[in-house]
């Protein structure tokens, strides 16, 4: 009785997985327009890349952690927790309540918004 009933929650997981990765693999697409052998070589170094929310690949202003280590700008995590209520990276259930403001990455972003020539987004190394 109970191994039907893990079957059966592990079937539901394993659709609702599905059914999120069907709808997020498109938007990410959307949001990482260009193909990686289209990148530019001006492109900043992995230093500077880090600093890019990985959902927008805009630069954070408010950088969250979450349990998993992962470190996503608040406003782009919160509304995917709010849509999907789970990890993006690691699928495992995420709640607001778990994030943790990122200060380190703060501060290294601070510090690198007052040198010049940053881009602040993917989309300013086309120019």
């Amino acid at each position: 009785m109970i191994s039907k009933k893990k079957d059966k929650q592990k079937k539901q997981e394993k659709e609702k997985t599905k059914q999120i990765d069907e709808k997020i693999i498109p938007q990410v697409f959307d949001m990482h327009p260009l193909p990686l052998e289209n990148v530019p070589e001006e492109i900043p170094g992995e230093m500077e890349r880090k600093l890019w929310c990985p959902m927008s690949l805009q630069i954070m202003t408010d950088p969250v952690l979450t349990s998993s280590g992962h470190t996503y700008e608040r406003k782009n995590i919160e509304e995917y927790i709010d849509e999907y209520g789970i990890d993006p990276m690691t699928r495992k259930e995420l709640s607001k309540d778990s994030l943790i403001p990122n200060h380190i990455i703060r501060d290294l972003i601070s510090n690198y918004i007052a040198l010049p020539q940053i881009p602040s987004s993917i989309e300013e190394t086309k120019l």
